[in-house]
């Protein structure tokens, strides 16, 4: 595990520079010049202190069946939206540099 956060992928778009939070790299990835390789990482992280939006809301414990029928997972709120963009656009960058059916993300807060 490297932390990636202070070191933009050099192969992205100009303009779009992804600085993911945490990269999980094979043991023969050189990372002394680039951290941050998208094309070479295994398992992304982000990581947000717990006051960021949360980007998905999970029901009560003791929610009946009817309130969990109802419940909507995704929040709308503006900030949760911008969040769930994030990780599609960081997916979407390793999934285009790399030959993968599927593509999984770490998320702590």
């Amino acid at each position: 595990m490297v932390n990636t956060s202070n070191s933009p992928d050099a192969n992205s778009i100009v303009g779009r520079k992804i600085k993911q939070d945490i990269a999980t790299y094979s043991d023969d990835v050189d990372i002394s010049i680039n951290r941050t390789q998208l094309d070479k990482d295994v398992l992304p992280w982000e990581v947000k202190p717990s006051s960021v939006a949360e980007h998905f809301s999970d029901p009560p414990e003791n929610a009946s069946p009817d309130r969990l029928w109802g419940h909507d997972f995704e929040t709308d709120a503006h900030a949760e939206m911008l969040t769930r963009g994030q990780i599609a656009t960081y997916l979407t960058e390793i999934s285009a540099r790399q030959h993968r059916t599927h593509a999984f993300r770490t998320w702590f807060s």
